[in-house]
C-alpha cells in the first residue's frame, strides 16, 4: 500500500506498507515461510490508510484532496476518517 503526493505535473509516493492478510498473520507456516515479524499485528487496508494519511499530516505535508479506490470509497468510516477534521 501507499500513500502519494500529487499535482499536475507529478505524483510522488511518501509512504509503503505491505498489507498482510489476516490469514496470513493467523497461521504460523505462512509467518515462517514469508518471514512476517511476530510484531506484525493485523491491520485492515483501511486503517493503514489511516494511518499514513494521520502521518502526512502530523509531518505538516501539504495537504488535499484524497483519492482512494472503491474498496475504500465503500467504507463510511473510512471516508469521513480522511476528513482533514477528522484524521
Amino acid at each position: 500500500m501507499s500513500l502519494s503526493l500529487a499535482n499536475h505535473g507529478a505524483s510522488l509516493p511518501i509512504a509503503y506498507r505491505l498489507y498482510v492478510p489476516h490469514e496470513w498473520i493467523e497461521d504460523a507456516e505462512r509467518r515462517r515461510s514469508g518471514k512476517i515479524p511476530q510484531d506484525i499485528a493485523f491491520k485492515s487496508k483501511n486503517q493503514i490508510a489511516l494511518e499514513q494519511i494521520k502521518q502526512a499530516r502530523q509531518q505538516g505535508l501539504p495537504q488535499g484532496v484524497v483519492l482512494m479506490d472503491a474498496g475504500y470509497g465503500n467504507n463510511s468510516v473510512s471516508r469521513a476518517r480522511a476528513s482533514p477534521r477528522k484524521v
